[in-house]
């Protein structure tokens, strides 16, 4: 058999379940997965700044030298309990978490098939100054009050 042949063959040959069930796996949790290897990276860039080692920072975090082995690997789905500790320990921000009441909702303009949906306010003060920020922007009609509902963005 020639090498063409071999390649051929070879070419012709179904994908292994394991290859096929792993990238299934990456496709159905690229959004989370995208940030665990951000997470991964900034971890490492920070143990190398502080000349730390994975054993030494599971100590500090309270968790298993397997587990920060884990989050290194970028393919962890990280809880917020963990990130807490990470964050803690490594002395960085990892996550934060915006308070919900610089979230409004507002009415979308006639023609869209939505009502609502939430509006990060980008800057600092009262309520009116956002409302006043978001109607000079001349897109929205905003309610009235702040929206518990409205979900923050991490």
């Amino acid at each position: 058999m020639t090498n063409r042949e071999k390649l051929k063959a070879l070419a012709a040959q179904e994908p292994s379940s394991a290859y096929v069930s792993s990238s299934k796996f990456r496709e159905e949790n690229s959004e989370w997965l995208e940030d665990s290897f951000k997470v991964a990276i900034l971890v490492i860039r920070t143990l190398k700044q502080k000349n730390w080692t994975q054993k030494y920072l599971a100590e500090q975090m309270g968790v298993t030298p397997q587990q920060v082995t884990k989050i290194i690997s970028g393919k962890e789905n990280l809880q917020i309990g963990t990130i807490k500790k990470l964050q803690k320990a490594l002395g960085v921000v990892i996550m934060k978490v915006c308070d919900p009441t610089s979230y409004y909702i507002v009415n979308v303009p006639a023609g869209t098939t939505s009502k609502s949906f939430p509006v990060k306010c980008e800057k600092e003060g009262t309520y009116a100054d956002v409302i006043s920020d978001i109607a000079a922007q001349n897109r929205y009609n905003v309610a009235n009050e702040p929206s518990q509902t409205a979900l923050p963005v991490i």
